[in-house]
């Protein structure tokens, strides 16, 4: 998880004074993640509990105000706890707090979640609090496409980020905290998979001299050559094709494998199905991809220790 601190001038307004005050920011990228609907639940409790803290630190600047005549009723009404649920068919479930309780509105299948203490306020009086959390998680799992749009060399795309900002050093300090403890508690192993330049060394080191060693294990050159009947041009023509659909097949299995263990994953209930998909997959790895990894390393001792 990486934090960075920011502190930034901005205007601000307490009773009638205006004043330049400084804004502390801490900004937090979570990975490899994998909530449950209890978990997102318990974020929601721990997240209630922040807003709580920082009604107090606005209805104590409202205070200030003599205007002001009920700051408690105007900051209850106005810092609610809202979310948003996006489906994996781009439907949008929105609410508060109140009705998260019930995790029934949860849906099975969502791409993202996003909590704020600030959107209500924004909308209504177009105005920030002094003090703001927002959460963004993305459950999007990598894509299958195979386009300049997804760079296979490059880490997994995961927008997950937790934006803590407000005038109060100390409550931005405490809120990072809290929220980096549940995050903590929350995080997996990641696969290899996601990080950057691991295709490179897949595809130049493990795939192309397996392709290599299977040419010449199946003798596949000279079942080429019988078909072209000797021609250089096609011998060299079909060598390049065939080197082609090797790395588009390597290019497949390696952004299924992403898609299989994805960066930040979401579950209802249960695992299981998950599970027993990435149990067949890595069985079916061990049986062909290990015979053949150990063939290899022995042809090539041989060759170089005899």
């Amino acid at each position: 998880m990486v934090a960075e601190d920011q502190i930034e001038s901005v205007s601000g307004k307490s009773g009638s004074t205006d004043f330049a005050v400084p804004q502390f920011r801490r900004n937090l990228f979570p990975r490899n993640l994998v909530l449950s609907v209890d978990d997102l639940c318990e974020l929601s409790e721990i997240l209630s509990a922040l807003n709580d803290r920082a009604k107090e630190i606005e209805i104590a600047a409202l205070k200030k105000n003599p205007d002001e005549k009920n700051p408690e009723e105007v900051v209850n009404s106005l810092m609610l706890l809202d979310y948003q649920f996006v489906e994996e068919n781009d439907n949008n479930v929105i609410g508060t707090y109140s009705t998260l309780i019930d995790s029934k509105i949860i849906p099975k299948k969502i791409s993202s979640v996003f909590f704020s203490n600030f959107s209500h306020c924004k909308n209504v009086v177009k105005q920030e609090p002094l003090n703001c959390i927002g959460i963004f998680i993305d459950f999007q799992r990598p894509s299958m496409l195979m386009d300049l749009s997804h760079i296979p060399s490059s880490a997994t795309n995961n927008r997950t980020v937790v934006n803590v900002y407000g005038r109060d050093e100390g409550f931005v300090v405490w809120v990072e905290m809290k929220l980096k403890e549940f995050f903590e508690s929350k995080k997996r192993f990641q696969p290899i998979v996601h990080l950057p330049v691991v295709y490179d060394n897949f595809l130049y080191l493990i795939f192309l001299p397996l392709i290599f060693y299977s040419i010449k294990f199946f003798n596949i050159d000279h079942h080429v050559s019988d078909f072209t009947g000797g021609s250089v041009l096609l011998d060299v023509l079909i060598g390049i094709w065939i080197l082609l659909v090797s790395i588009i097949a390597a290019r497949f299995c390696f952004q299924y494998l992403r898609w299989v263990f994805p960066p930040t994953e979401f579950y209802q209930k249960s695992r299981v199905g998950p599970r027993l998909h990435r149990a067949a997959l890595t069985a079916i790895l061990a049986i062909f991809l290990y015979p053949a990894l150990y063939d290899v390393s022995k042809l090539i001792y041989v060759k170089f220790f005899p």
